[in-house]
């Protein structure tokens, strides 16, 4: 009599043991930022034409680059872009250069190799390269590594305008960052698309503690140049708890130390088998008791309850707004 009455039992248990073996699929990145504030205005492209073109051209090379690639966590970078394409009877083309081509490093004049990561630092080096003055440079082809000299002439036209491409970082500063424009990188006395402006915060974000403001181009991190906004997420996710950030703002270079966090951790999830499980999701909660004899249920806008598996009853916002008096 004792067993039959035990055997029910074992089973709900073995059933709610089984259930808590089965594996659950667990995210492979962490959430979007609930408070992260973005900047419309610095986020669209910037309509600063007129002050690009009344720059000075620097000298021409032939040569178009293409992106860095975005790294992950852990992911060391690696110098060398790959060049996209190459103008015809251009300095580049008459040096051997080609499309596919990945350019490594050039050779300065004291014989030092400057490895090159971003399209920043070609286009610095072809803002300060005199004509006449050739450009030593160190390329890959197929695995195979060669050297050549470029001669570039005067630029007559102004380079090909690039949009802006935005990055994000969520774990330890909380902030968007885009790429800048010619016109505001050169403004800082930097290459054209070097820099990176903020255009979102969280609210919780260090950097918003420190003072920066929608805006802000940032020119360096611990010292470094911001060669790309890839150098900031570097940074960040492999630096100290505190860093020295050096931003431009309304023609004045200036600095700020700020902290660097990380994200807090919550509990999502509970299960004891056959007795009590609960649950939460960035506001979504549900919990239960006894095999869901009593079960709960609740969102932002709306709740439930349910009682003995039949009885079930909830509410949330209405369509409306409540009556106040006016001030």
């Amino acid at each position: 009599m004792i067993r039959s009455r035990l055997l029910p039992i074992c089973l709900l248990l073995l059933a709610g043991g089984c259930n808590s073996l089965v594996p659950r699929s667990l995210p492979d990145e962490a959430p979007p930022l609930a408070d992260m504030e973005i900047s419309l205005a610095d986020a669209e492209e910037p309509m600063d034409e007129e002050a690009r073109l009344a720059l000075d051209y620097g000298v021409f090379t032939g040569i178009d680059l293409g992106s860095p690639p975005r790294r992950r966590r852990g992911e060391e970078p690696e110098p060398g872009l790959p060049v996209t394409g190459v103008v015809e009877n251009s300095p580049a083309d008459a040096a051997g250069i080609a499309a596919d081509d990945i350019l490594i490093a050039v050779v300065r004049a004291d014989g030092t190799e400057e490895e090159i990561f971003y399209p920043s630092q070609w286009n610095e080096l072809e803002i300060e390269t005199k004509p006449g003055t050739e450009i030593h440079v160190i390329y890959d082809r197929a695995g195979l590594e060669g050297e050549t000299r470029i001669a570039p002439v005067p630029r007559v036209h102004p380079r090909r305008r690039r949009k802006v491409e935005r990055y994000r970082e969520a774990d330890h500063i909380g902030v968007i960052l885009r790429t800048a424009t010619e016109a505001e990188a050169r403004s800082a006395g930097m290459g054209p698309g070097a820099g990176a402006v903020l255009i979102g915060m969280s609210e919780r974000s260090p950097w918003r503690q420190a003072g920066l403001l929608f805006g802000d181009l940032i020119v360096r991190l611990n010292g470094a140049t911001v060669s790309h906004p890839q150098v900031i997420l570097d940074a960040v996710r492999e630096g100290d708890d505190t860093m020295e950030v050096t931003y431009f703002r309304r023609g004045e270079t200036r600095v700020v130390t700020t902290a660097r966090s990380e994200r807090e951790r919550e509990l999502h999830r509970i299960s004891i088998p056959v007795l009590f499980s609960y649950e939460r999701d960035r506001g979504d909660t549900e919990w239960a008791v006894l095999l869901g004899l009593l079960g709960y249920e609740s969102t932002p806008a709306a709740y439930q309850w349910q009682l003995l598996w039949l009885i079930h009853f909830g509410g949330g916002d209405a369509d409306l707004l409540e009556e106040v008096d006016a001030p």
